[in-house]
């Protein structure tokens, strides 16, 4: 991540905030036009403004519009790690993006997870390489920062701001809010990753098996948010991808209800409203559930996306001469 920040040093901080935030649509665009692909296909020639048309909403999502705001590399992820999964035949070696993310920021890491449990050998194998090149590279260019990182502020999570804060969404997040404490609260959380895990990475080997590696990837993304010791709000932006796989075609009134839930849900700040709630003094229990309300969200469209992707599985059963949704 360091090295890929060098080349704008030396750019006025004002222009590069511009072009950094431009950047950022464009990279939110190029995930919308894969992660939607399958309604856009509808709108024929006119699909590339149609994908504008959805992109449009999608940036005012509270996660994807803080990671505009804090200039954050999040848009950029996800698009390379959809891309590496989801695309049919890319120009590159399936797995290189999604090393090449890791490398960047670890949380991506949950690619590599489901590739080794869907049993895709290859692909992990070069996702490890990728990761551990670029890693190494990093090492010959800047040793001391990277030996500072890897002993030490890796292992440091208090470098990152108070845990136990409302930005942070993830299980742990929450239950460091919600308590129990200490040793309990630990063992609390490692079981609760452990029953999450398995459910979304037997979704997204599921979704894998039947070839909607958009589901997939959607369900990956919601493990980056779901397991991490901290994920901040804006790192919720990966839903996009499930977003996408809910709707579908469009065509089933069910997968867009799913998807419009979904996209409601993480346009409002909810969060924050709980925050606010709380301080008014007014019902606890109910301040609580909006103050936790994109750990919720995540977990209902992580439900949700199980849901479609066994609708998906059935009909592939019973419809074999039916083709499945598949990588494009």
């Amino acid at each position: 991540a360091a090295l890929l920040a060098l080349p704008m040093v030396p750019v006025p901080f004002g222009a590069l905030g511009w072009i950094w935030t431009a950047l950022q649509v464009l990279a939110t665009y190029g995930a919308v036009l894969i992660a939607f692909r399958a309604l856009l296909r509808r709108a024929g020639r006119a699909s590339w403004l149609a994908g504008a048309l959805v992109t449009a909403p999608v940036l005012w999502l509270n996660p994807v519009s803080d990671g505009v705001r804090f200039g954050q590399v999040n848009a950029f992820l996800i698009l390379a790690c959809l891309a590496d999964l989801a695309l049919r035949r890319p120009p590159w070696r399936r797995g290189l993006l999604i090393g090449l993310s890791i490398a960047v920021k670890l949380t991506p890491g949950v690619f590599l997870v489901h590739l080794l449990w869907s049993r895709r050998w290859r692909d992990a194998v070069t996702v490890a390489l990728a990761t551990a090149g670029a890693t190494i590279a990093a090492f010959f260019v800047l040793p001391g920062a990277t030996i500072t990182f890897w002993t030490g502020a890796l292992s440091d999570p208090t470098r990152l701001g108070p845990n136990s804060g409302t930005s942070n969404q993830s299980l742990r997040g929450v239950l460091l809010r919600l308590g129990p404490d200490g040793t309990a609260g630990t063992a609390v959380w490692l079981l609760c990753v452990v029953v999450v895990g398995v459910i979304g990475f037997t979704l997204a080997r599921r979704a894998d098996a039947i070839g909607d590696q958009v589901a997939a990837a959607g369900a990956c993304g919601l493990m980056a948010v779901l397991l991490s010791p901290v994920a901040w709000i804006h790192h919720f932006a990966w839903l996009l991808i499930a977003m996408g796989a809910l709707v579908g075609d469009g065509r089933s009134t069910r997968r867009l209800v799913y998807g419009a839930v979904a996209m409601a849900w993480f346009l409002c700040r909810l969060p924050w409203w709980g925050v606010t709630w709380l301080s008014e003094g007014r019902t606890e229990w109910f301040g609580r559930l909006l103050q936790n309300a994109d750990l919720i969200g995540a977990l209902v469209v992580l439900a949700m996306l199980w849901d479609v992707v066994r609708r998906e599985r059935v009909r592939a059963v019973d419809a074999p001469g039916v083709a499945v949704p598949a990588a494009t």
